[in-house]
């Protein structure tokens, strides 16, 4: 796949679309362009990070050192301080999604970093672990503690297993073997949604279904089942989604 050999092995491997980052152990690193049909590659860059937290967006690499600041490899300067915990968001493609120290969700793209929503600081030490979910370019944190999920002061469901976070759908799996069908600009209805068991957001399933991947130009969702067996789903709502796209494409 390459031209010429690597000269140190690589122990992570970032993607960003057509960009590779290859790290080893000892924060070398190697910065690689794919061309399109995936035959052969370019070293672009290479040189030694400043840790081994690398976050890769576009062809830029950015750091998380040990005193929680976001550095900018190339030029090793600061960028942004009190990171806590950074993870590419299943919403936003290429967008980073981080936690500061003061509770804020800090979007990292094209250079640009910016305070999308912050934390209600009365709840952080319950809350697991926070979502978000993006509609018509707002944010909204979707908060788990345990098994329940929560959309500001309204439980949305109390015995979640898995989720799904999509940019025109959330998908959630129940300890009740339900999995719910949840639109993302309906989010302020998702607690009545919920309630209703409508066959267009309520699908039954195998207990102890989890989600795992979809295909949304398929329409179509897969679940790992307990004993270690795939399987599809076509929920209604994407399935038309889907469907309507294709129509509107003449495909």
């Amino acid at each position: 796949f390459l031209e010429h050999p690597i000269d140190f092995v690589p122990n992570t491997i970032l993607l960003s679309d057509n960009v590779c980052l290859l790290q080893s152990s000892y924060l070398e690193y190697q910065l690689l362009v794919i061309d399109s049909d995936y035959t052969k590659c370019d070293i672009v860059k290479s040189g030694r990070l400043p840790s081994p937290a690398a976050l890769l967006v576009g062809q830029n690499i950015y750091c998380i050192s040990d005193d929680n600041k976001l550095i900018d490899a190339n030029s090793m300067t600061t960028i942004f301080e009190g990171i806590l915990d950074v993870k590419r968001s299943e919403i936003l493609v290429n967008h980073y999604l981080s936690i500061s120290a003061n509770g804020d969700f800090v979007n990292v793209h094209d250079q640009t970093f910016a305070v999308i929503a912050s934390i209600p600081t009365c709840n952080q030490q319950n809350i697991n672990q926070y979502d978000v979910v993006c509609v018509k370019s707002q944010y909204h944190l979707i908060a788990r503690c345990g098994s329940k999920f929560s959309n500001g002061d309204s439980v949305i469901v109390s015995n979640a297993l898995s989720c799904l976070f999509l940019p025109d759908f959330t998908f959630i799996t129940t300890t009740g073997q339900k999995m719910f069908t949840l639109p993302n600009d309906l989010l302020p209805k998702w607690t009545d949604i919920v309630k209703t068991d409508s066959e267009e957001s309520c699908h039954f399933v195998e207990s102890g279904a989890e989600l795992l991947c979809c295909d949304q130009r398929e329409g179509m969702l897969t679940v790992i089942l307990p004993r270690g067996n795939l399987e599809s789903i076509y929920p209604r709502a994407m399935l038309l989604k889907s469907m309507r796209l294709l129509l509107d494409r003449l495909d």
